[in-house]
């Protein structure tokens, strides 16, 4: 015969505290029984008459959490700090991180503003996708482009990006077919960042999946932007030159290379020379926005990196011309007619010193010695 054990007022306030400390019926059960382990109650029947209690007593799991284990414990422990934030700390720094975020990227929009300090024409070279640790990238070229650069007078430099391979995740595997190690990559990428004064260079994805050549820009005070942006070129007497920089723009066509160039223009761009790389290829369009009046260079600047195992296996065609764009910029004429694009840094350069002669600015000996 089932005998009826009447709870006791201490049981009662017991089981209580424990239904408010625990977020179920289970947990409170167990934690009555572990309570009193003496006692001759079975689990069904603590459940039972938990369930009860939260009926007539309107009771509520878990809304004392700490009562019953402070008032039972015959213990207490000074607790170390805690690793992770508060959660206002965490709200605080999240909402001064997006301030940070918020305010970068609409700098990278509106546009980065450099300043050319010497009058006249002056000359913007882009060095195309270097790829500088692949056995495909024609480094002596490369090194007769910086040279090109090196030392002459009003000419500065930006690289479109991807200064390695930099294979990871699935793709680390192509380290396997070729002899450049990582680290002779990041000796290789040190060169290509140090070898001249950037005006800046461009992180594209390859560069992005890794923090290296972020840092070594860093080490050499070269500014690099991710991905890409505009840049406001300035000069005094001279009206200002937008350029729409991007490792690569949203948008392709089989049939012309520099659509998604293209296509910043017909939105509006305010762009007087929009330019990416990435597919290895040079594309050139010169439009005029039938709207806003503009009229731009909308083109993509080829590779270093000349052969390529992918574009090979993918049967991609040969449509890469020269891996650099010169564009020589004449203050006395604004637009596209201030603007003279050319496909070597030598021809780009003579082009620059007769304008300069013809503007009546000094060429300085160096200058001619280098035309020679």
């Amino acid at each position: 015969m089932k005998i009826h054990r009447p709870w006791s007022r201490e049981e009662v306030n017991a089981l209580v505290q424990c239904i408010e400390a625990q977020p179920s019926i289970g947990y409170a059960a167990q934690m009555y029984l572990g309570l009193y382990p003496d006692t001759v109650r079975k689990v069904h029947g603590v459940r039972q008459k938990a369930a009860d209690l939260v009926k007539e007593l309107g009771l509520v799991y878990g809304c004392k959490p700490e009562s019953t284990l402070k008032s039972r414990s015959p213990f207490s422990i000074q607790r170390p700090p805690a690793v992770s934030r508060s959660i206002e700390q965490l709200i605080k720094d999240r909402a001064e991180e997006f301030g940070r975020k918020a305010a970068h990227h609409q700098a990278k929009h509106d546009g980065i503003n450099i300043t050319i300090h010497e009058p006249g024409p002056y000359m913007l070279v882009f060095f195309g996708d270097p790829h500088v640790d692949d056995a495909g990238c024609d480094i002596d070229h490369l090194a007769f482009c910086l040279e090109e650069v090196r030392g002459k007078e009003h000419v500065y430099a930006a690289n479109i990006g991807d200064l390695t391979n930099n294979w990871v995740g699935k793709l680390a595997r192509l380290y396997a077919y070729q002899t450049t190690t990582d680290d002779e990559a990041e000796q290789l990428m040190e060169w290509l960042i140090g070898s001249i004064p950037w005006l800046f260079i461009i992180l594209g994805n390859h560069d992005k999946w890794g923090p290296i050549a972020g840092r070594i820009c860093r080490e050499y005070d070269v500014l690099a932007v991710s991905h890409g942006a505009k840049f406001n070129i300035l000069q005094e007497g001279s009206p200002k030159r937008v350029i729409d920089a991007r490792h690569t723009h949203a948008g392709n066509s089989m049939y012309n290379k520099s659509h998604a160039q293209l296509v910043l223009n017909y939105k509006g761009s305010p762009a007087d020379i929009i330019i990416g790389g990435h597919l290895h290829v040079n594309a050139e369009t010169v439009a005029k926005n039938g709207t806003t009046q503009q009229t731009a260079y909308c083109c993509r600047v080829s590779a270093f990196k000349k052969y390529d195992e992918y574009a090979d296996a993918n049967n991609f065609e040969d449509q890469a011309i020269s891996p650099v764009l010169a564009f020589v910029i004449d203050p006395a004429h604004p637009g596209i007619f201030g603007i003279h694009r050319f496909f070597t840094i030598e021809q780009g350069y003579r082009y620059l010193m007769d304008l300069r002669r013809r503007n009546g600015y000094e060429v300085l000996e160096s200058a001619q010695h280098a035309e020679a």
